[in-house]
């Protein structure tokens, strides 16, 4: 008896990644600058998107803009991610998505955990991404967390 091979996942290229990435923060950036521009961030107490010196003359972000920036991309990231499109705008431009990794569309939950650990841990030294390169998933470190791959969409 003949049985038919299921056909192989094809994961998402570094590269593909990387794209979308760029494009998402763009977007990002465009909808940060949005909000400031229509005053939304003066009324949540924040006075302008600027870089301060600090005593050391290091420049940074005020904590306030650091923490609507940080909700801001967990809410883009896991609401396009855990949408029928299972993409993001970068993602989807790029014909890329999220799923679990029996194939499943991810809830907004694991996209958010997802997004979170992606934000705090992987960009260390770049080791979560450089991960990818190591393993048959290409897998990043937030993707191994979140038990979750990026494959071609089709």
């Amino acid at each position: 008896m003949y049985v038919q091979e299921k056909s192989k996942q094809h994961y998402a290229s570094f590269f593909k990644r990387v794209i979308a990435y760029f494009i998402d923060g763009f977007i990002l950036t465009a909808i940060l600058y949005g909000l400031a521009n229509l005053g939304v961030l003066k009324i949540i107490g924040l006075d302008s998107i600027r870089m301060m010196e600090d005593a050391a003359g290091t420049l940074t972000a005020n904590s306030g803009y650091m923490v609507v920036l940080l909700v801001l991309n967990i809410v883009y990231y896991a609401t396009f991610q855990s949408s029928h499109w299972q993409a993001t705008i970068g993602k989807k431009l790029m014909r890329i998505k999220l799923e679990t990794l029996d194939g499943n569309r991810v809830g907004f939950a694991k996209a958010s955990l997802r997004q979170f650990i992606m934000i705090s841990l992987s960009g260390i030294l770049y080791i979560g991404y450089i991960m990818m390169f190591f393993n048959e998933k290409k897998q990043t470190l937030h993707d191994l967390a979140a038990k979750t791959v990026v494959v071609e969409a089709r």
